[in-house]
């Protein structure tokens, strides 16, 4: 399969129970619903067929259709050894064409279209999916590599071309070569790049965008300085608790640790969540535990000095499973208050806090099947700094370029505003942005209070004619970052970014 979509060969795979039910031969052609087929693939690996296949196969054969096998003829007929299709090869020699591989040149006539017809590729290898439509066709081309250029030259059946522009929801007139039964056109796409293109039966009459074309020398323009700026609070993740059960010491664990351990002690071999599946309701009926069961868990944070008594806010993840004091004071959540997911809880600890270690603690009393054990959250207008163990929570500091981590948001995993302004005298002229080395999910891009656009793959640019103005641009470029920042996993070996 990997072989035909690198050779653009366009294949339907066949299910057996399908042909049975909806397959016959007409016109010597294999006939599926409203399919039809004139070859059919074996495959190397195909060692048995169904007796309908297998009769399917016969007329097939009969009256002229081609087989390519790439191994012997299917030895086994329902599961059982017979020699009954070894004789394919040799009744039908014109028409089994047997090879080791796909990619053979002589299998090139059998397998490509006349209607469809793609050379000269370079570099990374482009695929295509093409539907056929009554007005025309939709090529839709992906190059997958992340890091090299590739290149085809297509041919096929149409008048005209047009880009679809799948972010801004326009139609982009797209240069071909008209021949005299079909059109040709050349398609270069960046790394991870994608191309749909709408091949019309007839000219378009519709109106389409001009791309402007780079003429003269190209400047190039630093946007510098840059006004940098979150667009949210920032985020601490406790993840280290000290838990305390029933026969259980008082212990520093990481927070998964924390909850292995309250499971084993309350019955079970593991964290359910994590281990199992759940049949029926086999897991959440075992929730009968009884008042002085369940645990502490004590989550310590530092503050420095000006931060005591700082407005901040904790996250605690389904609240109401728990008890919730901060510093041996009970709180309550916010009500209808919710971060990031609607079963994270939000409470104020503003003036709750003091210099130095503080402790948020969670108290299941009785225990619940549903208590999992999740880090805790704080959030407010502070930096991190590292410590021995941990972070200190410490005054805010203005974003510059670089790190977000470095400068003290090592959990932050929303946006970051970068703002700036540029003039131009000739607001016709073609302007690209280009991005250096950034480690951003996605940047969205406002020129001059407009969405201009979004970046987020090779390589890296954007162009802003339609959005520019004479004399001073104002230019917003807001960086996301992602949920692993602060969901992690942090500290658990094994394969990065992998979550049980």
């Amino acid at each position: 399969v990997d072989e035909l979509e690198r050779l653009h060969v366009e294949y339907d795979l066949a299910c057996e129970n399908i042909m049975k039910d909806h397959g016959s031969i007409v016109k010597g052609k294999l006939v599926i619903g409203e399919r039809s087929y004139s070859r059919i693939v074996l495959p190397k690996s195909l060692r048995n067929l169904d007796t309908p296949t297998k009769l399917l196969m016969d007329e097939f054969l009969r009256v002229g259709g081609v087989v390519i096998s790439l191994g012997c003829p299917p030895e086994y007929l329902d599961g059982l050894a017979t020699d009954e299709m070894l004789s394919w090869s040799e009744e039908y020699p014109d028409q089994w064409i047997s090879s080791n591989r796909i990619s053979d040149p002589e299998l090139s006539g059998l397998l490509t279209s006349e209607k469809f017809k793609v050379s000269g590729q370079s570099g990374a290898d482009i695929l295509h999916h093409r539907r056929v439509l009554t007005d025309g066709q939709l090529l839709f081309l992906v190059n997958s590599d992340k890091e090299e250029y590739a290149k085809i030259t297509v041919e096929m059946e149409g008048e005209d071309v047009v880009q679809l522009d799948l972010f801004k929801g326009n139609m982009r007139s797209f240069a071909f070569d008209k021949k005299a039964e079909s059109l040709g056109f050349n398609v270069e796409l960046p790394p991870v790049g994608s191309l749909l293109l709408f091949v019309s039966n007839k000219k378009i009459k519709e109106q389409t965008v001009e791309s402007r074309d780079w003429q003269g020398e190209k400047q190039v323009l630093a946007l510098d300085p840059m006004e940098v700026e979150p667009v949210s609070e920032n985020v601490a993740t406790l993840d280290y608790c000290y838990l305390t059960m029933k026969d259980h010491a008082r212990e520093v664990l990481y927070f998964y640790d924390a909850s292995q351990a309250i499971f084993e002690a309350h019955g079970f071999q593991k964290n359910p969540w994590v281990s199992a599946v759940q049949f029926k309701q086999q897991i959440i009926e075992r929730d009968t535990f009884s008042a002085g069961s369940g645990f502490i868990a004590e989550f310590p944070f530092n503050l420095d000095a000006d931060m005591a008594g700082a407005p901040l806010k904790l996250v605690v993840e389904r609240p109401f499973l728990y008890s919730v004091y901060i510093n041996n004071e009970f709180i309550n959540p916010i009500e209808g208050e919710w971060w990031i997911d609607k079963s994270f809880g939000v409470f104020d600890i503003t003036g709750k806090t003091g210099e130095g270690e503080n402790f948020i603690t969670l108290r299941a009393d009785p225990m619940s099947v549903h208590c999992e054990l999740e880090p805790v959250y704080l959030l407010g207008d502070f930096s991190l700094k590292s410590a021995d163990h941990g972070w200190r929570v410490s005054s805010p500091e203005m974003l510059a370029y670089g790190s977000w981590k470095e400068q003290g948001y090592p959990f932050y995993s929303d946006a970051v505003d970068y703002s700036t302004s540029f003039s131009l005298q000739d607001a016709d002229q073609p302007v690209m942005l280009r991005f250096g080395a950034w480690n951003g999910t996605v940047a969205s891009v406002s020129l001059n209070g407009q969405n201009a656009g979004q970046i987020f793959a090779p390589p890296y640019e954007l162009r802003l004619d339609e959005f520019l103005e004479e004399g001073t641009n104002q230019v917003t470029i807001r960086v996301y970052g992602s949920l692993k920042n602060v969901f992690g996993p942090h500290h658990r070996p094994g394969i990065p970014g992998f979550v049980t």
